[in-house]
């Protein structure tokens, strides 16, 4: 089921009805608000025959920290087979952003020479990362987080209890499938209060220093930096709301937090995709929030 995004698969579905469909599609957006979902779903529309449908789609997902050559070959070689029928082969290789350079180079000769019985989709949350030639030769589509009221009446629906129901949308941050990862593990909404209320405890705490340094170490140890940082993305951006609608009662000003927010986005990144030491980011991170 799909939630949300009725104006990109109205696009999609225009498209398809006009037979103007490109043979290669990205799909951007933040991680988690419904990308790869969307692809399967559309993948799916193309071919009438269910069966059929599910042979002719070719979901490539990242095993490890890049997706191999290798990978990308044997995807090239399915889709260059002969149809039985007229139906149309469809490629989704999520996280498209972790083809490493020779990955990009070998997938670059399949955009180059399309197929017209083939559709390729790539879904990624960081499309400056793939070649600009890879870029031009793809028709964008972008997606947003959801709705708060779209999350919220998916939890409604699927009787979460209603006291969790504010925290977890507002904590899903618009991203669909966090809030579903609320709803099938219940014992994370606990976790993640904790959370919410340590890093609150730290950015009240008046010696920051030794408190935050103690903080991440303990953090760091038991999950890595990756929750840490999307609470703290939800929390701060919370206060920019906040402080936008006129809220007094928020003490940093609001071009701090805007400086805050790009902080942590960046942290973000550089922990996703890089060797960057997670314990000294996340310290750095937290100085630059008290400076």
């Amino acid at each position: 089921m799909v939630i949300g995004h009725k104006k990109q698969r109205d696009l999609l579905l225009k498209l398809k009805e006009l037979g103007r469909l490109p043979h290669a599609l990205l799909f951007s957006g933040i991680s988690g608000i419904g990308k790869k979902r969307v692809a399967l779903d559309f993948a799916m529309s193309l071919n009438k025959e269910k069966k059929r449908a599910l042979q002719d789609i070719y979901l490539i997902e990242p095993k490890g920290e890049e997706i191999k050559i290798e990978v990308v070959r044997e995807l090239i070689r399915k889709l260059s087979l002969s149809n039985a029928t007229d139906s149309i082969k469809v490629a989704i290789v999520d996280e498209a952003h972790l083809m490493n350079e020779e990955s990009q180079s070998c997938f670059l000769k399949t955009l180059e020479e399309p197929r017209g019985d083939a559709l390729i989709i790539l879904v990624t949350e960081y499309p400056e990362k793939l070649f600009f030639t890879i870029l031009s030769r793809m028709e964008r589509i972008k997606f947003y987080p959801l709705k708060k009221k779209e999350v919220e009446e998916y939890l409604k629906k699927n009787k979460m209890k209603e006291e969790d129901i504010e925290f977890v949308s507002l904590i899903s941050d618009g991203r669909i499938g966090e809030a579903i990862s609320f709803l099938e593990d219940p014992l994370k909404i606990e976790s993640y209060k904790d959370k919410k209320q340590g890093i609150e405890k730290i950015l009240d705490s008046k010696s920051l220093l030794p408190d935050s340094f103690e903080y991440v170490k303990e953090n760091i140890e038991k999950e890595g930096a990756g929750e840490i940082l999307k609470m703290m993305l939800v929390y701060f951006r919370n206060l920019f709301l906040k402080k936008a609608q006129g809220n007094d009662s928020v003490s940093y000003p609001i071009m701090k937090l805007a400086e805050i927010l790009k902080n942590i986005e960046k942290v973000i990144s550089a922990v996703s995709s890089t060797n960057v030491n997670q314990k000294l980011a996340l310290e750095y991170l937290l100085m630059e929030i008290k400076i």
